[in-house]
């Protein structure tokens, strides 16, 4: 919720980078309130405004909302990498060297 919340701000890529560079003292912390409003007061966001659109819950819906979309199109799992529409997954290299040759020799 704390990314959709620093959308609001035009800062979502900044927290998600903050959360990915922090992600052991914020899983430590359990990614609590406290720490989500940390990181934003650290990227200079109104926290208030953060604060508000957490008690809020309207960054929930959409959470929600998005993960329903994801579970109606077969995604159970993150990350989730589609390349043309195809899903690929795991951690084998070729499997995406594959999918991406693929699909730059079906391009126009």
């Amino acid at each position: 919720m704390g990314t959709e919340c620093a959308a609001e701000q035009d800062k979502f890529w900044e927290f998600h980078d903050a959360i990915f560079d922090n992600w052991s003292d914020g899983r430590q912390n359990g990614f609590g309130f406290l720490w989500l409003q940390g990181t934003a007061e650290s990227l200079a966001m109104d926290t208030t405004q953060f604060e508000e659109c957490i008690q809020s819950g309207r960054a929930f819906e959409r959470v929600r909302a998005s993960q329903i979309d994801g579970m109606g199109r077969g995604i159970n799992s993150t990350p989730s990498v589609f390349i043309n529409g195809v899903r690929v997954g795991g951690a084998d290299y070729e499997a995406y060297r594959s999918a991406i040759e693929d699909a730059l020799e079906s391009s126009p």
